[in-house]
């Protein structure tokens, strides 16, 4: 649990320092946070604190010394409230100031989506299966401003424009496919990792409809919930994927030629999808180590933070 709240912690800071938490009690159950070192300021705390049920305090003088000394009337708070609250949409994106639209949040992590899909600087790989869709799916990959920015094209069937393997290129276009929606893996500025939900033109979503994603693993919602349900999927960093595009396409002489070298382009070979997924995973869990944690720690096979909040 208090590596669930020290994960939290990072994933929500806004500064480019790892934060490895104090505790300051003997029972290690008090962990002291500095909102400087998150780059947070006094309104990120308050906005936090402001819907706190369990904030009661005899009025003592203690309570006033902290007031004073901390500049809140709300100086201390359970780490599972804060873990529930935070990790998930209305506190999420408050915390972290995502944008409204996938558009300005690829704008924010200085990511120029298109212009890298037509320089082949993005890089793909696309599936029929996977584990939170029943059709295919599309992962690409951009360089940002903080290390990585992996966003996905998700479709709510296989029919027409929505085949990867009729349609490869694009989004949109005579030759490319139409998803519909998507959702975005980026890194912050300490390493750990950020998330965000869209629909297919761009606007933000607090849950991802259940016909184009789940969650297979929480049959009690199986809605995929923007930071809670990525944090608990993504536990380890980025997830290996296989690509069937690539040799489907350029292998096969239905498509012209322009699109078979296209195709060659945006989908790389598989040891090359590999190291990209691997060394993206290897920044994140060297953040983690970074402020003490153990990353493949779990609570009976669930991620630390999911536990923390349930």
């Amino acid at each position: 649990y208090r590596q669930g709240a020290v994960k939290l912690v990072n994933s929500l800071s806004r500064s480019s320092e790892v934060v490895a938490l104090e505790t300051i009690d003997p029972a290690q159950s008090i962990l002291r946070i500095n909102i400087d070192d998150l780059g947070w300021d006094a309104a990120d705390w308050e906005t936090l604190v402001a819907s706190y049920p369990y904030g009661t305090r005899p009025d003592t003088q203690l309570s006033s010394v902290l007031d004073g000394r901390t500049g809140t009337k709300t100086a201390f708070i359970r780490a599972d409230w804060f873990a529930f609250v935070a990790s998930r949409p209305g506190m999420y994106e408050k915390l972290l100031k995502l944008p409204k639209t996938f558009q300005e949040l690829a704008k924010q992590q200085n990511v120029d989506v298109a212009a890298n899909i037509k320089r082949f600087v993005a890089q793909r790989a696309g599936f029929q299966k996977s584990g939170v869709s029943a059709n295919n799916r599309l992962i690409e990959r951009h360089p940002s401003k903080n290390g990585y920015f992996w966003t996905s094209y998700d479709f709510a069937g296989n029919r027409g424009k929505q085949s990867l393997f009729g349609f490869p290129t694009g989004p949109g276009g005579a030759t490319g496919f139409t998803h519909d929606g998507g959702e975005t893996i980026f890194s912050l500025p300490n390493g750990f990792q950020a998330y965000y939900l869209n629909d297919a033109k761009g606007a933000a979503l607090a849950k991802g409809p259940v016909n184009v994603v789940s969650d297979p693993e929480n049959p009690r919602d199986p809605s995929v919930v923007n930071g809670i349900s990525c944090m608990r999927c993504h536990d380890q960093g980025m997830r290996k994927a296989k690509d069937d595009i690539r040799d489907a396409v350029v292998n096969s002489r239905t498509q012209s030629k322009e699109i078979r070298d296209q195709v060659e382009a945006l989908y790389p070979p598989a040891e090359k999808m590999d190291r990209l997924l691997e060394n993206d995973t290897k920044r994140f869990q060297s953040a983690m180590k970074r402020a003490g944690l153990n990353p493949s720690l779990k609570l009976n096979g669930t991620e630390m933070t999911f536990a923390l909040s349930r």
